[in-house]
């Protein structure tokens, strides 16, 4: 089965396990992702040994027959969530987030698939996921070509205890180490709440445009899942994205990080209360047309200083970014407007006041990247 990009294979599904009516109301009688399985139950804290067993059969079922195998596992009763954990952490296990990107999308698109389920017509609302286990199949096939990366376990001997792990983790970050803080955010996920370890991963998330935003991207997409399929299998995804976050060492995709922080004190304290302003959006999204990173993120502070509610600047941001890819429709500028809708998340979901204003400018700063970077290209 060769690869096939996702509108050609919804398109084309029928010709592969839904062949003819009887199969397609075979199928149309699953039960489909419903209200109760999109949700987490508060209660679910230890790793299912039912979903070891999923990934299994996702790894070990050649892709030809991955689509039939899912029907009929579904028909016996496989729930909505143990799917999507289980093409979810198969990725986490089988791809290497090196680059962030290419055949690691089948990892970062997982989200974006179950978001589709929810909104597609009932019938419809398993395909996004069909989607998704083939295109997990053709890049555990590439991985395989690549040298076959696994996951390893961690060095358990290592792992910091809950007094250091924090620390530890920060420490390994800031010197780019990817076996420090391979174990270091091990021990965070086994000491720390969701809400403390993902403060930390916003601010790395956000940290540099390399691999076009995928960094960002791959951040807001594990959260979002774990959000999802639960808190318990964090470790093993976090470790995943942690290994993506330092591919590449520090670069010069790094520098409007550094600039940034420091202009995050020249904001007035309560910029949070700013009221809407239409003349911002259009004159913040004039400047980034043409200007560098570091007078991106000072406009932006200019016009927080005079007031303007940050959601008038992501007006501006998202727009410029969607503006690229209305130009030129390109790999690129694509991720223009992904990268920045997830450092709009990051923003969302941040409760450090620091790293929601440095996720606005960075988003600033990155869409003048972008725009550079096309053109380049």
């Amino acid at each position: 089965m060769s690869a096939i990009d996702r509108r050609d294979f919804l398109k084309d599904l029928g010709g592969s396990i839904v062949t003819g009516a009887a199969a397609w109301q075979a199928l149309q009688a699953i039960v489909p992702a419903r209200a109760e399985d999109a949700q987490v139950t508060p209660g679910i804290v230890q790793y299912r040994p039912e979903m070891e067993e999923v990934v299994r059969w996702i790894e070990k079922t050649p892709r030809e027959r991955i689509l039939e195998e899912a029907v009929d596992r579904l028909k016996k009763g496989l729930p909505y969530r143990q799917l999507v954990g289980g093409v979810f952490l198969a990725g986490i296990r089988n791809i290497k987030p090196r680059p962030v990107g290419f055949k690691f999308h089948a990892v970062m698109a997982i989200s974006a698939a179950h978001q589709l389920s929810l909104d597609a017509p009932q019938a419809d609302r398993l395909l996004p996921f069909f989607w998704a286990l083939d295109t997990f199949k053709s890049s555990q096939a590439q991985d395989v070509k690549e040298g076959d990366w696994t996951l390893a376990p961690v060095k358990e001997s290592a792992i910091p205890s809950p007094s250091q792990a924090r620390q530890r983790f920060v420490e390994a970050m800031d010197r780019w180490d990817d076996e420090a803080a391979d174990i270091a955010v091990a021990g965070l996920c086994r000491s720390a709440g969701a809400a403390e370890v993902m403060e930390l991963l916003w601010t790395y998330g956000i940290r540099d445009q390399q691999n076009i935003g995928h960094k960002a991207i791959f951040t807001a997409h594990s959260f979002r899942t774990l959000e999802l399929i639960g808190w318990e299998h964090a470790e093993p995804v976090l470790r995943s994205l942690v290994f993506g976050l330092l591919n590449g060492g520090k670069s010069d995709s790094a520098a409007p990080f550094d600039h940034n922080k420091t202009l995050i004190g020249q904001v007035r304290p309560d910029w949070a209360v700013g009221k809407p302003d239409p003349s911002a959006t259009t004159a913040l999204l004039q400047t980034l047309r043409q200007a560098n990173t570091k007078d991106a993120a000072a406009a932006v502070v200019e016009q927080l200083n005079k007031g303007v509610s940050a959601s008038s600047l992501w007006d501006a941001i998202l727009l410029a970014g969607s503006e690229l890819l209305m130009r030129k429709a390109a790999i690129v500028t694509l991720h223009a407007t992904t990268a920045c809708n997830s450092l709009f998340y990051t923003f969302r979901q941040s409760g450090s006041d620091a790293t929601r204003l440095l996720s606005l400018l960075q988003a600033a700063s990155w869409v003048t990247m972008f725009r550079d970077g096309a053109r380049s290209r």
